[in-house]
């Protein structure tokens, strides 16, 4: 029997140490983005942090800022998420980032590549490097998986051999010992549910907007003068951050398009700008 326990601890010790070297960016239900790096003298300066964020969404992951209202399982469980940690390795020439994302144990799980920017104006330089460096998340195929899943869901079904021992009790105050027992039981395989992710909303404006000069960009506002978005220019021709909802303008076969996320949702919409 104890030749039996010190199999079964050998056997879950190894299977454990192997399940913890395939650990990835999979494991982790959330994304959390500080609202200041550390190379950053001001929450948010350029832009850096909602930029972040909101390229995080585009590839498909739960991000929220560190100040924002943490959901009931993140509250309870810190652990369900990375903490995004951008790195300025930039020289005398131009801007140089990555960033690594980082667990509550204070590990690195996942590092971007570096991307560099040469533009002079630091804005639209650190823009341009962070919008370079998360050209990495395009091979990742982001697909979160509970750890607990991956016991539950076993790709083949198990086979434990149980020993059972059957004890006969006699007239005489003896106990016969019968030969062991094996019996094979199957865990039958568990289908996991994939739940379809949401569709991303499509609105289309139909009046149009005028397109007025500021100091970093344009305001568009409609017919009255009134304010509907303002637009931050960006070092890429036709794209622009829509200040205030975390979102981007740019230009696809003629027409302006609007991104941003409401209630975990993409939304587009198709806006007319006469600039």
């Amino acid at each position: 029997m104890l030749k039996i326990k010190f199999c079964l601890f050998i056997f879950t010790f190894s299977f454990l140490s192997i399940f913890s070297q395939e650990e990835n960016i999979n494991n982790y239900k959330y994304i959390i983005v500080p609202e200041q790096f550390e190379f950053q003298k001001n929450e948010n300066s350029f832009q850096i942090n909602s930029m972040t964020k909101f390229l995080f969404k585009k590839y498909g992951f739960n991000a929220l800022l560190s100040t924002e209202i943490y959901p009931e399982d993140l509250s309870k469980n810190r652990c369900l998420a990375l903490t995004t940690r951008m790195n300025d390795n930039s020289g005398l020439i131009g801007k140089k980032i990555n960033f690594d994302l980082v667990n509550c144990s204070n590990v690195i799980v996942y590092s971007s590549k570096n991307a560099t920017s040469k533009l002079k104006v630091y804005e639209r330089a650190y823009q341009e490097a962070i919008r370079n460096t998360f050209e990495s998340l395009k091979t990742v195929n982001y697909n979160y998986v509970a750890i607990e899943d991956i016991f539950q869901s076993p790709s083949e079904p198990e086979k434990i051999e149980v020993e059972k021992t059957l004890v006969v009790e006699v007239e005489a105050p003896q106990v016969v010992k019968v030969m062991p027992e094996v019996k094979t039981v199957v865990i039958p395989e568990v289908k996991k549910v994939v739940k379809s992710l949401p569709i991303e909303e499509s609105k289309k404006v139909e009046s149009f907007l005028i397109a007025k000069n500021n100091s970093n960009g344009f305001n568009l506002v409609d017919n009255a003068n009134k304010l509907h978005y303002k637009l931050l220019e960006t070092s890429v021709n036709n794209v622009y951050i829509v200040k205030g909802i975390e979102g981007v303008l740019f230009k696809s076969k003629g027409k302006w398009i609007l991104e941003y996320y409401a209630d975990n949702q993409l939304i587009k919409k198709e806006l007319n700008i006469k600039f």
